[in-house]
């Protein structure tokens, strides 16, 4: 019988403490949150998590860059949650400095030769 899919666990409450002390250590050192930095710091704390022991077997261990994706998407939901709780307030989500900039949906439009007419 096939194993089921292993997937990388980050739980919620280890991944705010890291996050908040992240920001924490930025604000005190008078410097901005960087994403690869931050990754860094999760990809480091959920290797240690004995829940993610079969994921690490299957996979071999991890750097913050190769789970970038994942604390990104990661901020965001609890970004939305915390919005929903705290009246649109939420935590700032470290800056991303090895991505490159992606055109946004307006550009996109913009572009694209009769795109605007649908708008309503």
């Amino acid at each position: 019988m096939p194993e089921a899919n292993v997937y990388l666990k980050i739980n919620t409450e280890v991944f705010l403490n890291v996050w908040v002390n992240y920001l924490k250590k930025c604000e005190k050192e008078n410097h901005e949150p960087a994403m690869d930095n931050f990754a860094e710091l999760i990809a480091d704390r959920v290797q240690k998590d004995p829940a993610n022991l079969n994921y690490i077997e299957m996979n071999g261990r991890f750097s913050g860059k190769d789970i970038e994706s994942k604390v990104v998407n990661k901020c965001r939901s609890i970004n939305t949650s915390l919005k929903k709780k705290y009246d649109g307030k939420k935590l700032p989500i470290p800056k991303r400095t090895t991505a490159s900039a992606r055109p946004k949906a307006h550009e996109i439009l913009a572009s694209l030769d009769g795109a605007l007419d649908f708008l309503k």
